[in-house]
């Protein structure tokens, strides 16, 4: 017997042995964790990475959305427990999520529109939960999806991270000017609460669409916005111009020109400390 064979029926007893350890459970019945609950874990470990948030609220209102979309999760969480085939289904469902919390696989929750719209949970192995999953699936992204008045707060907080980068690296701010002043970072955002972020919460630009199947484009350029914000030179962010692809971010032309002026000019708030800053006057 060559060492490959060995190898894949070594592995193919394991394989065994798991799947009848799950039967083995399965036919025990009680409670286990339930689909709900996986689902709701993946969702929080997504937004966890990129958002600053309330993650006990967030995944209480994933839970309660989830768990009200699908009673066997209920179930699965009591005492009698599932049937032992639906059981073992739920079994292989949230061990093909654990998975892809492991790898850090978030595109069906915080990646581009194409990857929500068409995210899912993992297949095959949750085809044996039905149709009906995909609608739990749906509530967990819903009811974990950043609002539109914290991602105008995140757009405004990201773009000012890199002004205050600039300016405490390439500028060289001296700690007497944020005694004097202020930290860069709040110093923007309070300048860019007043050009973008209460209009941008008001008129509900980055307001998340009402199903799944309606588009903000606004809040889809934003997405990408962000994501460009740290490809951008220090000479690039001072001269009030954002990347082409953040113009569809804003309400008007406007309103993109106000933002990128804004930015510099809470960088210039600081021009009696740097010379260098390309400031008027």
């Amino acid at each position: 017997m060559t060492r490959i064979m060995t190898v894949a029926l070594a592995a193919l007893a394991l394989s065994g042995c798991k799947v009848a350890e799950k039967l083995g459970d399965a036919l025990e019945g009680g409670p286990q964790t339930s689909y709900c609950t996986a689902v709701c874990d993946w969702a929080l470990s997504c937004h966890e990475q990129d958002r600053d948030l309330d993650s006990d609220a967030v995944y209480q209102a994933c839970l309660d959305a989830t768990y009200a979309a699908d009673p066997d999760c209920a179930l699965a969480d009591s005492e009698e427990g599932l049937p032992a085939q639906d059981s073992l289904a739920v079994s292989e469902c949230t061990d093909a999520i654990a998975e892809k919390i492991a790898e850090q696989d978030c595109g069906a929750f915080t990646g581009d529109e194409l990857q929500q719209r068409t995210g899912t949970a993992p297949q095959p192995a949750c085809a044996g939960l039905g149709t009906d999953s995909q609608a739990t699936f749906d509530e967990a992204r819903g009811a974990t999806q950043e609002g539109g008045g914290e991602m105008c707060d995140r757009f405004a907080s990201t773009w000012c991270s890199q002004v205050t980068d600039c300016l405490l690296g390439d500028f060289e701010l001296p700690e007497a000017a944020i005694d004097a002043i202020g930290t860069p970072q709040q110093i923007c955002e309070d300048r860019m609460a007043g050009i973008f972020t209460d209009s941008c919460k008001s008129g509900g630009l980055y307001d998340p669409p009402a199903s799944i199947t309606d588009v903000n484009t606004a809040r889809i350029a934003a997405t990408s916005c962000i994501a460009s914000a740290g490809d951008l030179t220090c000479d690039e962010l001072f001269s009030g111009a954002l990347p082409p692809m953040c113009a569809g971010a804003f309400a008007d032309a406007e309103q993109l020109a106000d933002f990128g002026l804004g930015l510099l000019g809470s960088a210039c708030a600081f021009a009696e400390y740097v010379p260098a800053l390309p400031c008027d006057g």
